[in-house]
């Protein structure tokens, strides 16, 4: 493998650099959707309960997910240790911020 550790010229720097380039940012495609994520100002917080109607009822929000949601469509995180914590890609009975 000589490519491992060895200086790689990069042939895409100036087209991103002066905009002449597309980024991901720059597509649109029939149906996209955007997802915006809300964080909680308290860290460490217990979860006691999410009302998302008020989110829902905005006009172009076609949906939220919480981490209730998760627990119920999804498994936790593996890490690789012996009794892990679990994991999920959302807080779910405790705001962790770090």
């Amino acid at each position: 493998m000589s490519h491992v550790g060895a200086r790689v010229k990069r042939h895409e720097d100036v087209r991103l650099l002066t905009g002449t380039d597309r980024f991901t940012d720059d597509f649109t495609l029939p149906g996209l959707c955007h997802a915006a994520v809300l964080r909680s100002p308290h860290p460490h917080e217990r979860i006691v309960g999410l009302d998302a109607s008020r989110a829902l009822a905005l006009p172009g929000v076609y949906g939220t997910v919480t981490g209730a949601d998760l627990l119920q469509k999804s498994t936790p995180f593996t890490v690789g240790i012996p009794n892990p914590p679990r994991y999920y890609a959302a807080a779910i009975h405790k705001v962790n911020n770090w």
